[in-house]
């Protein structure tokens, strides 16, 4: 049986998943989607599901007996280009923040052309950008007032 793992309608290589019951019971046997984005198992005639992981979350499948089912990952690209006054903003700290799971922001760091890609399931977010400066001490001077 062959598994393919699709992220919007894009194959995805090296996705980890796991043979699994229909309940989401891990039948032990794990691997990883190849170049050719696909598992192949030789099973016994049953009912199956299948877990795949992805960008630290989990995704089961729908039953299946034979075939080549789809696990389908609810996740996109999104693109943020950072401007400041219509420059620009390189090496600039970004965090998306989800409002159905704020405990888990992710956090990227704009590229030399402002732009940042996180990949995140459909839904909304909050996005908070600051800049990294480097920040040169300067000598202490003795300070009296008059």
């Amino acid at each position: 049986m062959v598994r393919s793992y699709q992220n919007n309608r894009v194959a995805l290589a090296n996705i980890e998943a796991t043979l699994c019951t229909v309940d989401g019971t891990p039948l032990a046997l794990t691997a990883a989607t190849g170049a050719d984005v696909t598992l192949q198992w030789s099973l016994p005639a049953q009912a199956y599901a299948v877990q795949a992981r992805y960008l630290g979350r989990t995704y089961l499948s729908e039953p299946f007996t034979s075939g080549n089912p789809t696990v389908l990952i609810p996740e996109g690209l999104a693109r943020m280009t950072l401007l400041l006054g219509g420059a620009a903003l390189p090496n600039t700290q970004v965090v998306a923040i989800s409002d159905s799971d704020p405990d888990h922001p992710q956090s990227l760091t704009s590229d030399a052309s402002g732009v940042a890609f996180f990949a995140v399931e459909a839904g909304t977010y909050r996005v908070k950008a600051w800049r990294l400066v480097r920040c040169t001490p300067v000598k202490e001077r003795p300070w009296a007032r008059n």
